[in-house]
């Protein structure tokens, strides 16, 4: 049975969509514009509704051409939707190995990404998730990588290669992002969640500078030590410093941090 099933916060069943759907398989929802994205994978269309009235509102792509078009704004097997804090769109055109950027009317704006096999480029991208700071989360199920990227499409980082071991991934297919900046991601085969932290660009930036003012601390604290020389030439020796004037707390270090730089 192909449809969207719509729950209350007491999970209980409260509606459903299936009218013109074939095979939904990915969705998003935009809380600030009150619209529902669905991604039909076989009609190759986002379906947008409201989600109040569960009325059609519209659908974005071209319906009926088997997976073949590659035209911008039209899909080939699209997977998956992710809607950012403006209200933009994002669909992983799977089998055309892209991603597609749509405004909030689904007006189409850009597109990146072509196929192969190596950071930066899509074998089957499936997922897809925008973090607080508008960095676009991809999942790729073939090459198991999670990559982030800018809205131009560059490439700041990326985690993940195929294994079992935490931080791997086999057959990589979903990946989502709370309010708190944790990334979960979903792997098909061994039926398997991950979860990483994502740190913010404000977050980063705090940490360099703690970092940068603990290793000005540790500069000035040994610039104040005499030199050999100078103890040396002093015929009095130094007076000892008193017990209150020794630290015996280390200076703390800063935490190691995945950062994705702009």
């Amino acid at each position: 049975m192909h449809r969207v099933m719509i729950f209350n916060a007491k999970h209980e069943v409260v509606g459903q969509l299936n009218e013109k759907l074939i095979d939904p398989v990915g969705l998003a929802i935009d809380t600030e514009n009150r619209l529902l994205y669905v991604v039909d994978t076989q009609a190759d269309q986002v379906v947008v509704y409201d989600p109040d009235s569960l009325k059609e509102l519209r659908r974005i792509g071209t319906p009926g051409k088997n997976h073949y078009l590659t035209t911008p704004g039209d899909f080939g097997g699209a997977s998956n939707v992710a809607v950012d804090k403006e209200g933009n769109v994002y669909v992983t055109d799977t089998i055309n190995d892209r991603v597609e950027i749509f405004d909030a009317d689904g007006k189409f704006i850009s597109t990146f990404g072509k196929n192969g096999d190596g950071p930066g480029y899509f074998a089957r991208p499936k997922g897809i998730a925008v973090d607080s700071d508008g960095h676009i989360w991809v999942a790729d199920a073939v090459q198991n990588r999670l990559q982030v990227f800018n809205r131009e499409g560059q490439l700041l980082t990326y985690i993940g290669g195929y294994g079992h071991y935490p931080g791997q991934f086999e057959s990589l297919v979903g990946v989502a992002i709370d309010k708190n900046n944790r990334v979960f991601t979903s792997e098909q085969y061994p039926g398997r969640v991950q979860q990483y932290r994502y740190i913010t660009d404000a977050e980063a930036e705090q940490l360099k500078k703690e970092k940068a003012a603990a290793a000005g601390h540790t500069t000035a604290a040994a610039s104040a030590q005499p030199t050999p020389a100078a103890a040396a030439a002093t015929s009095t020796p130094p007076t000892p410093a008193t017990p209150a004037a020794i630290s015996t707390q280390p200076t703390p270090a800063a935490p190691a941090t995945a950062v994705v730089k702009k």
